[in-house]
């Protein structure tokens, strides 16, 4: 995730699509939180699998969207960036629930 939202964002910045490189690195750092929290739930012995965009889909839409870019389709690592923008922020979410349920069940006898 970090090679290709860093590379993205370095793209975007290169050609000066200023929003594009603040949605990459919004979608960077969530990225990276998303598997942190699972990191950490797992290791206090929990769970906190699931949610909307994982890692595969992540990669997914991405390349799906500079792929398009490449081939003349105006704005759509832009919209792509901000999709995964957005997607990420409920996957964070829904991990952070997951944990939280998951650390409720294991205090409750």
């Amino acid at each position: 995730d970090g090679a290709l939202f860093g590379a993205i964002t370095w793209w975007c910045i290169s050609v000066g699509e200023q929003r594009a490189a603040v949605a990459a690195l919004v979608v960077l750092v969530l990225a990276q939180v998303i598997s942190y929290i699972k990191a950490r739930a797992e290791a206090s012995g929990l769970t906190a699998d699931g949610g909307l965009v994982e890692r595969a889909e992540r990669l997914i839409i991405a390349l799906v969207g500079t792929g398009l870019q490449g081939l003349g389709v105006a704005l759509a690592v832009e919209v792509a960036l901000w999709l995964l923008a957005a997607l990420s922020v409920l996957t964070l979410a829904q991990r952070m629930w997951s944990a939280i349920v998951a650390a409720r069940e294991v205090q409750s006898p």
